[in-house]
């Protein structure tokens, strides 16, 4: 068994991160609540990156330290106050617990209109207020001149603490790097960005303990190895904010999922967009995460993201199912070699066929993330496929490939993306009066898509796409998985065990499952029927759970109110741009 090297950093005089100390003023995160029920509503799971400001500023030693995190909140007040004044909540937590600074989470901009709304009230009291993540980053004059004082551009831990420490001193924040604020003149001042953390075994294991009322214990510890990324996909703002791909080592990450292990964490997701990034320290990874649960004795279930082409990789296969990773999520975007090509995916559909093939034949489950109705520079070839017809092509696409669970999504126009400019400089993005940040989540269309493609009916098709997958019906599965397990367990293990017979060397799952080194064709015949029905009962509950998801959203979202929206919208448009210079009709 490899050694751990104990990276784990904890507070200054031996104390916990998360321990009060009334003697300090109290700095409060907020991570705002989402506006419409979606999945991330259902996991208790922070974003990581507000762990680690918090950490970073408790570590300072100046401030106390709270995260309040409102889609995981235990709150005091009924929902009827909450329904009359949505800051209800806030104004209780104040009273009881009063802070002295207050930061925000605006990674999201569908969280945006109730982070300004918090802001105000806290700006109201006098508190001084802060917030990072990518929405602020592109967005800066806006959420200055919505009640926040300071903007983090880029990492915030290091900045976040700096101007932390500068208001506990009484200090002005004007000669801090990296931040945006409003000068003394009114105008806005941007400071020199910071140049990206290099040495991430230097930055703390975040502290959970900072997370407090919280009405679910955590189900999942995230964790990451890289910041940044080595790819330049339209859509996407990583690689602009964050630069090229930066890891941490493979001993300061498993450090970090000991210490999680050993305070009973067993679901773990790495926040990585590639967690495959730098085979070879990948590899050592891998290696010690294994050797992390033999020596606990504890059995882990991991999540990664990856991209497909890792099932073109046996040995790192291999490593990733000895390591108990069993979910992949995997930005397939779409099954159409056009939409690929302008989103720049560097792939094909064929290609990825390929390697879901490889993955599932190597055990692992699939998560597809998919992107509907990507909008084309040339109009002629997505008028070639009606809606309709591309909507088929990812039905028949996620059904030929057995994907487990799927995620369709709009193209969001992200502030700060290269597909946010390339949409508003050609005028098709959707006013925010119509189509304000709180429906920047990708559930709904936020522009015009290309000339002759109707807009509502882009909406309909890709709620379609998940409507078909998360079927209402697919309850009716259960009663059909009772009678057909005990058969298909049987067939398909005495199938298996024939197959491994006669090929052993052409399955990874003989060379290593479980920590076993070697095991008869017959028992892991058996084995991987059993993995196989398993996979089949789990569908089977994701389905039906997310068919209650999807009814909720449709429901509280209006849905059928945002498509008669877009279609008048666009006829409207329609009927301005056809007139003529010196027709006076009104449009």
């Amino acid at each position: 068994m490899q050694n751990i090297i104990p990276y784990i950093k904890d507070c200054p005089n031996g104390s916990s991160c998360g321990e009060s100390n009334t003697a300090k003023p109290l700095f409060r995160l907020i991570i705002p609540r989402v506006p419409y029920p979606n999945v991330f509503s259902h996991i208790a799971m922070p974003p990581l990156g507000i762990l680690h400001v918090g950490t970073a500023v408790k570590l300072d030693g100046r401030w106390d330290v709270e995260i309040i995190d409102e889609l995981n909140w235990r709150r005091t007040v009924n929902k009827k106050d909450l329904d009359y004044d949505p800051i209800a909540d806030h104004r209780d937590l104040q009273a009881r617990r009063p802070a002295q600074a207050v930061g925000f989470y605006a990674g999201l901009s569908s969280t945006v209109p109730r982070l300004f709304k918090l802001a105000q009230f806290y700006s109201s009291l006098g508190i001084p207020t802060i917030t990072g993540g990518a929405h602020a980053d592109a967005l800066p004059d806006e959420a200055l001149h919505n009640f926040i004082d300071v903007i983090v551009h880029g990492e915030g831990e290091e900045t976040a603490a700096e101007v932390l420490r500068a208001w506990a001193t009484g200090s002005k924040p004007d000669e801090i790097h990296g931040i945006s604020f409003i000068g003394d003149d009114g105008d806005v001042v941007s400071t020199t960005r910071k140049l990206p953390i290099c040495d991430l075994d230097n930055i703390p294991i975040p502290d959970l303990d900072l997370l407090v009322e919280l009405a679910r214990p955590l189900s999942i510890a995230p964790f990451e190895r890289t910041r940044g990324c080595d790819y330049h996909c339209e859509f996407c703002v990583v690689s602009d904010r964050f630069g090229p791909s930066r890891s941490a080592s493979p001993e300061r990450v498993a450090a970090e999922v000991e210490k999680r292990v050993e305070q009973g964490f067993r679901y773990f997701f790495c926040v990585d967009d590639n967690f495959t990034q730098g085979r070879e320290d990948i590899l050592k990874l891998l290696a010690y995460l294994t050797d992390i649960q033999k020596k606990h004795k504890v059995k882990l279930n991991i999540t990664v993201q990856v991209r497909s082409s890792v099932g073109r990789d046996r040995e790192l296969m291999q490593a990733m199912r000895a390591a108990r990773i069993k979910l992949l999520c995997i930005g397939l975007e779409s099954p159409i070699l056009e939409e690929l090509q302008e989103m720049e995916k560097h792939q094909t559909p064929e290609r990825v066929e390929k390697d879901l093939r490889s993955l599932r034949r190597n055990g692992f489950m699939i998560h597809g993330m998919f992107i509907f109705g990507y909008p084309l520079e040339d109009s002629e070839t997505s008028i070639r496929l009606t809606l309709r017809e591309r909507a088929d092509r990812y039905i028949s696409f996620i059904k030929r490939n057995a994907i487990d669970t799927i995620m369709v999504l709009k193209p969001v126009p992200i502030p700060g993306s290269r597909l946010a400019r390339r949409l508003k400089e050609q005028g098709r993005i959707l006013p925010l009066n119509l189509v304000g940040w709180d429906k920047y989540d990708g559930n709904f269309l936020c522009f015009l898509p290309e000339k002759g493609v109707s807009a509502a009916e882009l909406q309909r098709q890709a709620t379609r796409i998940m409507r078909r997958f998360y079927n209402p019906f697919s309850f009716l599965r259960f009663p059909m998985l009772v009678f057909t397990t005990p058969v298909e367990v049987v067939r398909d293990g005495f199938q298996r065990a024939r197959e491994f017979a006669k090929n052993p060397s052409e399955s990874i799952q003989m060379a290593m499952t479980g920590g076993i080194e070697r095991a008869s064709a017959f028992r892991e015949g058996f084995r991987e029927a059993g993995r196989e029905v398993s996979r089949r009962w789990r569908n089977a509950v994701m389905r039906t759970l997310g068919s209650a998801v999807v009814s909720n959203w449709l429901r509280s979202s209006h849905h059928r109110r945002f498509i008669a929206m877009l279609s008048n919208f666009q006829a409207t448009a329609v009927r301005k741009s056809n007139k003529s210079p010196g027709d006076t009709t009104p449009a």
